[in-house]
């Protein structure tokens, strides 16, 4: 979502460029810049609301996976557990539970974001193609 608001840098330079600075249109400049705060204050709660949401989703998957953990531990039995060195067998939990945390806070906000800006660019691209035919 904030790729799209990203998107809406070009088209204010345009107006600059076009309409305050080639036609002398300095009436326009007060606008552009409140439009352009506007979008800024926009895409900063975007970026919030992403990251909390992913923290969140985050943190709900790594709880799921203790409780499922805990729940496989409870069920061993006494002869296997002496047999698992304690050391090893935290460090592979906190290695899985390091993984699904970056994965859900990088990789997973990058790929929607991606996602994001090629739709909104491609959306870009039609408007232009649809205003100029």
């Amino acid at each position: 979502m904030s790729s799209i608001v990203a998107l809406t840098n070009p088209i204010l330079l345009q107006v600059v460029i076009d309409k305050i600075l080639i036609q002398s249109q300095i009436y326009l400049l007060q606008y552009v810049f409140a439009i352009f705060l506007l979008f800024y204050g926009i895409s900063i709660i975007i970026s919030y609301a992403s990251g909390y949401i992913s923290t969140y989703i985050g943190q709900g998957i790594l709880r799921d996976l203790r409780a499922k953990i805990f729940d496989h531990m409870q069920h061993i039995k006494l002869e296997e557990k002496i047999e698992l060195e304690s050391g090893d067998f935290i460090t592979k939990i906190n290695d899985d539970k390091a993984t699904v945390s970056s994965y859900v806070s990088t990789s997973f906000v990058t790929l929607i974001s991606y996602i994001t800006n090629i739709l909104a660019t491609g959306a870009l691209m039609l408007a232009f193609l649809c205003q100029n035919a």
